[in-house]
């Protein structure tokens, strides 16, 4: 091989990469946005700020009961 010929595999080479980087990017980039809107929809929840929604009533969670315990006494309905 020749090097005008090496040159042209090493253009071709890193197109294809410049190619493969932007798909890359553009996926990337749609996840930290996904990221970033899960943060926002969640952070007045974790807050504490959001209201519940009509019908039901905020969940307190019991610090002290155990995650392999059932589930209603890890999660008790708030009496207010």
């Amino acid at each position: 091989m020749n090097s005008k010929d090496q040159f042209g595999a090493f253009e071709f080479m890193c197109r294809e990469r410049a190619a493969l980087a932007r798909k890359e990017m553009e996926y990337w980039l749609a996840e930290a946005e996904e990221w970033k809107e899960l943060s926002k929809s969640t952070a007045s929840l974790i807050d504490g700020d959001a209201a519940p929604a009509t019908g039901f009533k905020k969940l307190r969670i019991n610090s002290r009961s155990s995650l392999l315990g059932s589930t209603s006494s890890f999660c008790r309905r708030d009496p207010t």
